[in-house]
């Protein structure tokens, strides 16, 4: 059923319909409390836009034909935080509590009323479950985190980190969309 809803919006997309496309998905990703807030449904309008039709279906592409991973989590061995939107749609929280029990020491956040979009819905809160004492303990030894930051200073550092891979991979000649 998925797989064919997908087809469906791949094929409006190619005949020139992604702004339908993405008020159908809008809807789907954002809380139910945010589905008229016209500021968010518009920041969605332009990251889809800026990101464009051919990244819209290599994505759909790849998420049709990714193999179930779920066997593979009891293997992963790093911190992990698994983080999710009480009304999240896409992923919902009882499919992210299955993720996170199967990987050995993950630690599930559940955000509150927020969707699939959590950085741009509750960037508050995200900010916080990654500069948690917890998880920065989980990230203790990984190197080149300073984990003596507040959530206001720590989502300003992934910001400057998230700039400078950026620049880097302009730089390199990388096209990511």
């Amino acid at each position: 059923e998925q797989t064919e809803t997908r087809r469906k919006f791949m094929a409006m997309v190619q005949a020139g319909h992604l702004p339908d496309v993405v008020n159908t998905l809008t809807s789907r990703f954002l809380h139910r409390a945010r589905h008229n807030d016209e500021g968010l449904r518009q920041t969605v309008r332009d990251m889809a836009a800026e990101t464009g039709v051919e990244a819209f279906l290599r994505q759909q592409r790849a998420i049709m034909s990714r193999p179930d991973s779920r066997p593979l989590l009891s293997s992963i061995r790093c911190p992990t935080l698994v983080l999710v939107g009480d009304g999240d749609e896409s992923t919902p929280p009882e499919l992210s509590q299955e993720i996170a029990a199967g990987i050995p020491g993950a630690r599930l956040v559940v955000v509150p009323d927020c969707g699939h979009l959590s950085t741009i819905e509750r960037p508050q809160a995200v900010n916080a479950a990654l500069a948690d004492p917890k998880m920065k303990a989980r990230l203790d030894g990984l190197g080149g985190v300073p984990l003596s930051m507040s959530p206001e200073e720590f989502g300003k550092f992934l910001a400057n980190e998230t700039e400078k891979m950026g620049k880097v991979i302009k730089a390199a000649g990388i096209s990511v969309k």
